[in-house]
């Protein structure tokens, strides 16, 4: 297995990264909350139209994988796979391909398989996500492990530990623009969801989004931008209804 950053046309959900991007900043952040995806080359059984099959991830996570070639699966039909993520017996997960490239298809895990789940979160945890934090424990990690490690925390719903990494992350990379990116939109989203301290957090977003128009051009912060004041004007709102309580 490797740990490393998505590759381009191996999204198991099928959006490249060249896609166009939409206007609004609320959907320019969205589209920038891409799932957390790792390098991976487990090999995966299955089994379709009585044959036996063998394939090789491109990549995982928790809501799905890329598997190279696997032509011979079909579109939304649904197959049971075993991942073999390590020596001891292989993970079985519910699956149908969504998105077919001619290296290979993506598939998406189908809900309600929660043992199946837990296991794969667990597996993560206790494997992935040390591996990921040994990388960034020096004084100036790189940007590209943060992020990676960022976007892991999100979907795993460790925030604290997201945007502390985030924020030390622009402290040893202050010219990254793409982190400055990853820092608004996550504090776009913790604002817009009435978190505490919103006001602090508002003029965070502001000096971060000045600072990284100041490294080049941003569909991203130039949106968060236009809609600064309007936010500034909902936390002031609710932060006066806090006080009449």
């Amino acid at each position: 297995m490797r740990v490393g950053q998505e590759m381009p046309g191996d999204d198991p959900h099928g959006r490249e990264q060249h896609e166009q991007l939409p206007a609004d900043a609320d959907d320019l952040i969205k589209e920038r909350r891409r799932n957390w995806r790792f390098l991976a080359t487990y090999r995966v059984e299955y089994v379709w139209d009585d044959r036996q099959s063998i394939s090789f991830m491109g990549n995982l996570s928790l809501g799905g994988m890329y598997l190279r070639g696997a032509q011979g699966l079909p579109d939304g039909e649904e197959v049971e796979f075993k991942l073999h993520l390590d020596d001891k017996n292989p993970l079985a997960l519910r699956g149908t391909v969504t998105n077919r490239q001619k290296s290979g298809v993506g598939v998406k895990f189908s809900p309600g398989q929660h043992d199946a789940f837990i296991a794969l979160r667990k597996y993560v945890d206790e494997n992935i996500i040390p591996k990921l934090e040994r990388g960034v424990s020096g004084r100036r990690p790189s940007a590209d492990k943060v992020r990676e490690l960022a976007a892991l925390y999100q979907e795993v719903g460790r925030h604290d530990n997201a945007l502390a990494l985030l924020r030390r992350g622009i402290e040893a990379s202050p010219r990254d623009l793409e982190l400055h990116e990853r820092l608004v939109g996550f504090l776009w989203v913790r604002i817009r969801a009435g978190a505490e301290h919103a006001g602090d957090l508002l003029s965070e977003l502001e000096t971060l989004i000045a600072a990284g128009l100041q490294l080049g051009e941003s569909d991203v912060l130039s949106a968060a931008q236009q809609k600064v004041e309007e936010i500034r004007r909902q936390v002031e709102a609710q932060e006066e209804e806090a006080r009449r309580r």
